[in-house]
């Protein structure tokens, strides 16, 4: 049996309610797939976290798994999110615009018509014609 490189690590599991009551397990010398069979076992419907304790380094979330609940309110803000941007683009379809521009997240540059990103002072037009 070959071992997991996540055996015998130290682990903080988190059972949270939907009423958002945490309850904390350190872990320490242990498999993981035995960890996590046990962390499943007493998880009764709640939402599950397993992060790392390292003393070093910040911890990391390493697993997650929501309640029903929390699941379902998750699945509507995702459904939510979509329907808005298919309504977007419906939107432009039906409504093209002649400006255009693009972002360069990488760089940190923006470039286009009517695009003004982080001003200080917004530039009035009708000043800048006279």
């Amino acid at each position: 049996m070959s071992r997991d490189k996540r055996d015998y690590k130290p682990y903080t599991v988190k059972w949270i309610s939907d009423d958002n009551e945490v309850e904390n397990w350190l872990v320490d010398g242990t498999m993981w797939e035995t960890m996590m069979e046990m962390a499943n076992d007493k998880r009764n419907g709640r939402t599950l976290e397993v992060w790392t304790r390292n003393r070093d380094e910040n911890e990391e979330m390493l697993y997650s798994r929501l309640s029903s609940m929390k699941q379902h309110e998750m699945d509507a803000i995702m459904g939510e999110m979509v329907d808005s941007a298919k309504s977007m683009v419906e939107d432009f379809v039906d409504n093209p615009s002649k400006d255009t521009g693009e972002v360069d997240v990488d760089k940190g540059l923006v470039k286009g018509s009517g695009i003004e990103v982080d001003l200080d002072e917004w530039e009035d037009e009708e000043e800048n014609n006279k």
